[in-house]
């Protein structure tokens, strides 16, 4: 008995760990180096970071849909907020470093329950459902997003630019 619940166990835990999200970012020369993936979250979509010449990087990032889907050390933000122009009637996520954000962040999380942001981020409940850490902020300026929306309580927040800004 005990060894089955032995092996059970560690079935359970190599599965865990195999679904444990592995999507990140890299940097390169040339969105030519982004690898198209079977899937979305395989696929990596070129992101236009901050540094690069005229003051950004650019990065090969792999799709998310929640923080879950991305490495322990890698945020699921909207691919807008690092500026990257881009023609879709969606918002797109990718997998970004946490290191890459210090102020004007939005990001998004599955909940606002618990408080899942970091101190000095404030969770939003928007009201199209989705939950986003946030940043405080004055004007757009202030925001990776561009995009600084007063809540209409006294507040302004750095959310994402598609549905707010545009």
């Amino acid at each position: 008995m005990k060894k089955t619940l032995w092996v059970v166990g560690a079935l359970a835990l190599s599965i865990a760990v195999l679904g444990a999200g592995c999507g990140n970012a890299r940097q390169v020369e040339s969105c030519d180096e982004c690898r198209q993936g079977a899937t979305y979250l395989e696929t990596e979509f070129c992101v236009y970071g901050q540094g690069y010449s005229g003051g950004y990087h650019l990065y090969c990032a792999n799709g998310c849909r929640s923080d879950a889907d991305c490495m322990a050390d890698y945020w699921c933000m909207p691919m807008v907020d690092q500026g990257t122009p881009y023609a879709h009637d969606y918002m797109q996520w990718v997998c970004m470093p946490r290191t890459y954000y210090t102020d004007g962040r939005t990001y998004y999380v599955n909940t606002c329950v618990g408080d899942p942001c970091p101190v000095g981020m404030t969770c939003i409940d928007s009201s199209t459902g989705e939950h986003f850490c946030s940043d405080s902020c004055l004007t757009n300026s202030d925001c990776a997003s561009g995009c600084c929306y007063d809540d209409t309580m006294g507040h302004s927040w750095c959310v994402p630019w598609l549905g707010y800004c545009d």
